[in-house]
């Protein structure tokens, strides 16, 4: 009964959901990619350069990808394509397209 109040008065707005996630410049999805570069540089160095490269993009307000991408190691173990791929958050939805399909399911049913 609870959680049927909680879902009826949600409201998701996903433009402003999608220009948040923007403001950060692909900042947000940092840790994707050092653990895409993890198996082919170690934790160690992987983790080094994609915080630097955040650290660089965050203070130069610069595109987080491009950053990244100016790395001869980050080039070396990934495609331009690759890494746009890891920067891409429709990428990181997980279940929540099937958990929005069950919620939105069962309060149909509910209402007839």
């Amino acid at each position: 009964a609870h959680m049927k109040e909680v879902v009826d008065g949600l409201e998701v707005h996903s433009d402003e959901m999608s220009q948040n996630v923007n403001l950060t410049r692909g900042l947000v999805l940092a840790e994707a990619v050092a653990f895409a570069l993890r198996e082919s540089l170690g934790r160690e160095k992987s983790h080094k350069i994609v915080e630097e490269a955040a650290r660089r993009a965050a203070q130069d307000r610069s595109d987080f990808a491009e950053v990244l991408f100016s790395y001869p190691d980050v080039r070396r173990h990934l495609s331009a394509a690759e890494l746009s791929r890891l920067l891409d958050p429709a990428n990181y939805l997980g279940s929540a397209p099937e958990m929005t399909d069950r919620v939105l399911s069962a309060r149909s049913d509910a209402k007839k």
